[in-house]
């Protein structure tokens, strides 16, 4: 009798290492998807070319750090990170910019989320209000946002800028 599967079930405590994929060495081979046991990993259809451009992403709600994906990764585009020190992998993880840029708010502030909970052992209070290590690392964090800049031939170009605040 195979065991039972945690699949679509709500993990019941923030692990204390989560997975965060590297977009930019990630071929979307779907080696991870078929191995994890909670289906937190998705394939996230490319830009231009949905089939050929594609990636794997992790959902951070859902990953219970079991291991199993970053073993099975044929590209080493997988690492395990202390829950705390998600939020930078994944600020720093790449992927097209477009895609950065639509979802940064929804991929740091999970990864701000799961380290306020494992940090304090209690959930984000109903007002939204957060302690001064999770409001620190969301500085630090936002420091590395894609941000817009002229350039000189008058066209908008995107960097990162890395410097700590």
């Amino acid at each position: 009798m195979a065991g039972k599967s945690l699949a679509g079930k709500p993990r019941k405590v923030v692990p204390k290492i989560m997975a965060v994929i590297h977009a930019d060495g990630c071929t979307g081979c779907e080696s991870c998807i078929e191995v994890c046991p909670v289906e937190c990993i998705y394939k996230v259809p490319g830009e231009e070319f949905a089939s050929v451009q594609s990636w794997c992403d992790i959902d951070l709600d859902r990953c219970i750090g079991c291991k199993h994906c970053a073993q099975v990764c044929p590209w080493d585009a997988i690492d395990m990170v202390p829950t705390q020190d998600v939020a930078l992998h994944v600020a720093l993880k790449g992927g097209p910019p477009e895609y950065v840029e639509r979802h940064w708010d929804d991929l740091v502030d999970v990864a701000h989320r799961n380290a306020e909970v494992l940090a304090t052992g209690k959930k984000i209070n109903e007002s939204g209000r957060i302690s001064r290590m999770a409001c620190r690392l969301i500085i630090t964090i936002d420091a590395y946002k894609p941000q817009k800049s002229i350039q000189s031939d008058g066209s908008i170009g995107e960097h990162t800028s890395h410097a700590t605040p």
